[in-house]
């Protein structure tokens, strides 16, 4: 069967149809909230220490809250360690929270970011091989080599030459006839001498040598004689004792 549409009727079809998919494309409804659980920084492998900033998205159309957890790796069930607290804003592309470190060992770690819906279910994104470095240096950047200038000698003054002129003296001339008159030279006086009939001091006299030569020959005797006296009372005391002795027996 054929319709006896006219070209204007097709027009008018087409239209309707078109302002219809229009309508129905345009209808407000209530828009679709996407489902993500992301941590953007930090990133996978990265080196952090002390208070790390942590960022990302967390949003669910159910959603109820959300959770942040560290682990060091390898990460099992029972090695996650919960961050603060729990949070029930949702955030997306923004702060999720705040990860201490400066207590931790270094070593590699892990973070996990679990999203709570209202069923209790959750969704996580987990980012490994975090490089806690607290009691390690950081690295310090190169300084750029600095060129050393070249030093341009500067040419020295040339040396001045000093030119010294010998005087001329004038040599006097002696007069004809003239005869030099001699000079009278005064002696001095010498000391005089002594004379040898003097007495020199520290020479005995020959007299003095005489009186110490009897004066000495008399000391000796004394002492001679009362060496003799001592032994001749000893002996007449010994004597005497033995003729009591020899009496009382």
């Amino acid at each position: 069967m054929r319709l006896g549409w006219t070209s204007t009727q097709w027009e008018g079809a087409l239209s309707i149809i078109l302002a219809t998919l229009i309508i129905l494309l345009s209808w407000p409804g209530q828009p679709a909230q996407a489902q993500q659980a992301v941590i953007t920084s930090p990133q996978p492998f990265s080196v952090v220490r002390g208070r790390v900033t942590i960022e990302g998205t967390a949003v669910h159309p159910n959603f109820q809250r959300y959770e942040l957890y560290y682990s060091p790796e390898p990460a099992r069930d029972d090695t996650w360690v919960f961050i603060g607290e729990a949070h029930y804003n949702q955030v997306a592309n923004g702060f999720l929270g705040t990860w201490e470190t400066r207590g931790l060992p270094d070593g590699l770690y892990s973070l996990r970011l679990r999203v709570v819906r209202q069923d209790a279910n959750y969704d996580e994104y987990i980012v490994r091989g975090l490089q806690v470095a607290n009691t390690q240096p950081t690295d310090t950047p190169t300084p750029a080599a600095t060129p050393t200038p070249t030093v341009t000698p500067t040419p020295l003054p040339p040396t001045p030459t000093v030119i010294v002129m010998a005087p001329v003296l004038d040599t006097p001339t002696p007069e004809a006839g003239a005869t030099p008159t001699p000079v009278a030279i005064a002696r001095a006086s010498q000391p005089a001498q002594p004379s040898s009939e003097q007495a020199q001091p520290g020479v005995l006299s020959l007299r003095g040598m005489i009186n110490a030569f009897w004066t000495g020959a008399k000391w000796s005797l004394i002492v001679f004689a009362s060496v003799g006296a001592f032994f001749g009372l000893k002996w007449l005391i010994v004597w005497i004792w033995q003729q009591l002795t020899q009496h009382n027996t």
